[in-house]
């Protein structure tokens, strides 16, 4: 209220507007300096729909794309306020702007931008790159009032109707009809996985049953609103990647349909890349991957692609071809935006494959003990590393609990360690399964020391140490059997 009613308290002529709301000369958009390993995504599950969205939005503003403008469409409507905020009634100044920053020290690259009227009415043309998904934002005097997203795409005449305050802004147009129906399908999953764990019913069969019909629901959205909806597209993007981990048959039979001018066909691949290492083992699975990759023409675009390359080298302790893939991305990229991620990489190979000494950890578990590496000297030690809002574990947690029973009499320490922001989301998790007795909460995520020391950027991932300090191996998600395996193997 206090923000709102400032509007009126400044002067009528004031231009003390926020940087970022300041139209200014467009610059041509390139992929974020430096990418690291930790920008990567896990797979997507049925606790991650929330920022599925902002992983797109983000998607779409860091594509490298060409100077010309390529896509023209039109925003026209109204803003008003309330007569409790707004005595007079003059709806005038208040800027709308859809565009976004790079960074906090770049200009705006402006897609469209206008003023109201007295009777705040505006009109603009948006201009953009390619069709996306776009921030749209409402200020007046250098005071945010709203914000948003719209659709921009060729031709679409959208409109925007709306009365402050308020939190949400609704864009009426074909397009964006299409993009609020996968909004309200992503809404109805998230809340019909809230019943079905409500009713305790988060067994597996039921989550997968949930997860097919949100993405036969999402699959389906261009029979409503036209193939060539932005909307209906990423439908089709988030289909697959929803279903990766739960049924990657039909992920990869749906992604062999999907061309590369998809919006999000980028991520989708990545995302595909585990499920067609399951379906076709790894070499296969690697080159059907690398057929997706080279159907971009834009080296830019491919670059993301090379670096899931890299990782899965990695993930399968491919130490030689693990460097020739970080060799060969390194002279495709020479001008030094990946090299943080090709040092991480590299960091990888040479300090986390078997063999070698295991970084140093400090670890303080639920049982107010604090565990490092030269303390369990003598001891084979698990570190896991998972997250309550992963699909895996709690698919994994009966075997794994069963190898934590069998081998919590040996000569074993097993350290579980938690990646999330939000301790009340790993207790949610927790109340009605039974987890590794040693539980270690990291709220700094990915970004902990002991995740940076073990270049964890997904989950689950397992380490089983030997009583010498040194690496025996590294278990994937999807390599449990391995690691049950190495436990049977060494722990005696």
């Amino acid at each position: 209220m206090k923000a709102l009613r400032s509007w009126r308290s400044k002067e009528k002529n004031s231009t003390n507007f926020d940087l970022y709301l300041i139209p200014r000369k467009r610059k041509s958009l390139s992929v974020p300096t430096n990418p690291t390993v930790h920008n990567r995504h896990a797979v997507p599950s049925f606790f991650m729909i929330r920022t599925l969205n902002f992983l797109l939005l983000l998607l779409f503003s860091c594509l490298s794309v060409t100077q010309a403008q390529s896509v023209s469409g039109k925003l026209t409507g109204k803003i008003a306020v309330t007569k409790e905020l707004d005595p007079v009634q003059d709806f005038s100044g208040f800027q709308i702007l859809v565009g976004f920053k790079e960074s906090e020290v770049a200009a705006v690259d402006t897609i469209g931008f206008a003023i109201t009227n007295k009777d705040g009415s505006f009109s603009m043309t948006l201009k953009a790159r390619e069709r996306g998904i776009y921030p749209l934002m409402i200020s007046r005097r250098g005071v945010m009032a709203a914000s948003g997203e719209i659709i921009v795409a060729e031709g679409d005449e959208a409109t925007l109707l709306a009365t402050l305050p308020t939190r949400t802004l609704r864009v009426i147009s074909p397009e964006n009809a299409a993009w609020m129906a996968l909004k309200n399908a992503r809404a109805q999953h998230k809340q019909s996985l809230i019943d079905a764990l409500s009713n305790n019913e988060n067994n597996t069969t039921t989550l997968k049953n949930v997860v097919l019909l949100t993405s036969n629901l999402m699959w389906d959205l261009d029979k409503s609103f036209g193939a060539q909806s932005v909307g209906a597209q990423l439908g089709k993007m988030e289909a697959i990647t929803m279903l990766v981990g739960w049924d990657d048959s039909l992920a990869v039979a749906r992604a062999q349909t999907i061309p590369p001018d998809f919006p999000g066909y980028v991520e989708m691949v990545r995302t595909l890349r585990r499920a067609l290492v399951r379906e076709w083992g790894q070499e296969k699975g690697l080159a059907t991957f690398r057929t997706y990759m080279d159907k971009l023409t834009d080296l830019q675009k491919k670059a993301p692609l090379f670096a899931e390359l890299v990782v899965a080298r990695i993930d399968s302790l491919q130490t030689k071809e693990a460097l020739a893939a970080i060799a060969e991305m390194e002279r495709t990229y020479p001008d030094g935006r990946w090299n943080t991620f090709l040092q991480n990489a590299t960091y990888e190979v040479k300090n986390l494959l078997p063999g070698l000494r295991a970084p140093a950890f400090s670890l303080k578990a639920n049982n107010g003990q604090t565990y490092t590496l030269d303390d369990l000297k003598g001891k084979y030690v698990v570190l896991e590393f998972w997250s309550p809002r992963d699909s895996v574990y709690p698919k994994q947690l009966p075997e794994i609990m069963a190898l934590h029973e069998s081998f919590s009499t040996k000569n074993l320490v097993w350290l579980s360690v938690a990646l999330d922001p939000e301790k009340s989301v790993v207790d949610t998790f927790a109340q009605n399964r039974a987890l590794p007795d040693l539980q270690i909460l990291e709220l700094e995520g990915t970004k902990a020391p002991v995740a940076k020391a073990y270049n964890v950027n997904y989950v689950p991932l397992r380490f089983l140490i030997g009583p010498d300090g040194n690496l025996i191996g590294k278990y994937v998600a999807n390599a449990l059997g391995l690691f049950a395996d190495a436990l049977q193997k060494h722990v005696k």
